[in-house]
């Protein structure tokens, strides 16, 4: 089919309208790690299936000093065996914007998504979920070289990186045909220039023709909505990615924008839905820890990465997506929704130790659109007659934050002590744990000793009574 012809449909399709919907959205998964870590492959194997689809990092490209850098990924494609379908994405780094014919300094505008680099860093147009710091900083000595199609070079033309991505793109679908899947679609990821749109689509011609047996989809920025070449854009693709989140630089360490604001995601859903292609929003279950200069400017910011030193005097904060506000936009949009967003794409999938993301169990409330909620209860169990222990349970769905101080009264203990990071402090008939800075949020499901009791002689259990102040 045409480019022009493709056009023309897109023409039509927008005069027609989406129409609306309602029900249940698909929601699908990224898998965006570079290293195929065991806690990658063990969240992988077990949480595949709760998806509709997943989409792997398949390679990655950069240009971060000039020559090109090819990142392949070793994908275990085994632990993807229960994913009822699969996805690849190709994620392109920043390209210097003045090989663009069409880009203009500065052509991005506000509201530009931002990224980390290596261990801290500094903030430009940049996405964290998708360039991981932990990546860079553990795999920037692993980077495979490039195949013979793929050669290196101190400059490189717009023209010349099209045909390398294109043959890039062909090699990592033939890799996994070879390894026995059978890819759904081809995902570009890609944060161009909004002035330079015109030239990207040449980029995806290229893709195209050296893929032409597999659906194209890219991602896009709210800041694409006005440009004039966006429409011809997605009119050439099978599908795009609107990207909702990470799309407002904090102005201070005490004016943390959200991650997702549903208001603008809601408004910016709608403009897309209007071009009358098939689309899909993507949300956010991630954080960031940001670094602030002592004049509050942002110096920086990591995700997922181990705990990095900052320069004295720097203020570091956390954000991260809001559990709560995700479920009430999924539930919104179950309710009533353009007929042509077709499902929802999260990014990114939880992996066991990463602190930032949501657990399995706020992530599935989430999908749900159903409400999330802690459900802490701080209680005695009695695993001898004589040994009390004091725990605190979190039945709801979403983490729980653990009381400050929590008093047992009743008959003096022989001995007794905190626990988790709780320190113990008796008086007088009570006996008091008190929160130490180091505990955490409870996460839903689970269960955490405060503290114990140890008495002389089995009390009245009814005797000892425990209760909890914030």
């Amino acid at each position: 089919m045409t480019r022009a012809l493709l056009l023309t449909l897109a023409a039509a399709l927008t005069a027609c309208g989406p129409g609306r919907a309602s029900g249940p959205l698909p929601h699908e998964v990224y898998v965006w790690q570079r290293a195929w870590t065991p806690a990658v492959r063990e969240a992988v194997a077990a949480r595949a299936g709760d998806f509709d689809a997943v989409t792997v990092l398949a390679a990655e490209v950069g240009w971060e000093r000039g020559p090109r850098t090819v990142a392949r990924v070793d994908v275990a494609w085994d632990q993807l065996a229960g994913a009822r379908a699969v996805g690849l994405a190709l994620r392109v780094g920043p390209f210097d914007r003045a090989s663009f014919p069409s880009a203009r300094p500065a052509s991005h505008g506000p509201g530009v998504p931002f990224r980390p680099g290596n261990g801290v860093v500094s903030v430009g147009p940049l996405r964290s979920p998708r360039l991981p710091t932990a990546d860079f900083v553990v795999l920037r000595d692993q980077l495979r070289p490039p195949g013979p199609d793929l050669p290196l070079g101190a400059t490189e033309s717009h023209a010349a990186a099209g045909d390398a991505l294109a043959a890039l793109a062909a090699e990592v679908v033939a890799a996994a045909r070879a390894a026995g899947v059978q890819p759904r679609e081809l995902q570009l990821d890609f944060d161009a220039p909004t002035a330079g749109l015109a030239d990207y689509a040449r980029w995806l011609d290229r893709i195209h023709a050296r893929v032409p047996d597999l659906p194209l989809v890219i991602t896009a920025l709210p800041t694409w909505l006005d440009a004039p070449a966006f429409a011809a854009l997605v009119g050439g693709v099978d599908a795009f990615v609107l990207q909702v989140h990470s799309v407002t630089r904090p102005t201070g360490p005490d004016a943390l924008p959200p991650l997702c604001d549903p208001a603008l995601a809601r408004r910016w859903i709608e403009r897309a839905a209007a071009l009358g292609r098939p689309f899909r929003v993507a949300l956010p279950t991630y954080g960031y820890r940001l670094g602030f200069a002592p004049d509050g400017h942002l110096l920086g910011l990591t995700a997922e990465a181990p705990a990095r030193p900052w320069p004295p005097d720097t203020t570091v904060r956390e954000l991260r997506a809001d559990p709560a506000a995700m479920a009430a936009l999924v539930a919104e949009l179950t309710r009533d929704r353009p007929g042509n967003l077709e499902r929802v794409s999260w990014y990114r999938l939880p992996i066991p130790g990463d602190a930032l993301v949501w657990s399995d169990a706020t992530f599935a409330a989430v999908r749900r659109g159903a409400p999330v909620a802690p459900a802490l209860a701080v209680a005695l169990a009695w695993p001898e007659p004589t040994l009390a222990e004091v725990r605190a349970t979190n039945a709801g769905t979403a983490d729980a934050a653990l009381p400050g101080t929590v008093r047992v009264t009743g008959p003096t203990p022989l001995a007794s002590d905190g626990q988790s990071g709780y320190t113990r402090a008796d008086t007088l008939a009570v006996t008091l744990f008190e929160r130490g800075p180091a505990v955490t949020p409870l996460a839903p499901g689970a269960t955490r000793p405060i503290g114990w009791l140890r008495f002389s002689t089995p009390p009245s259990r009814e005797a000892v009574v425990v209760t909890v102040a914030p």
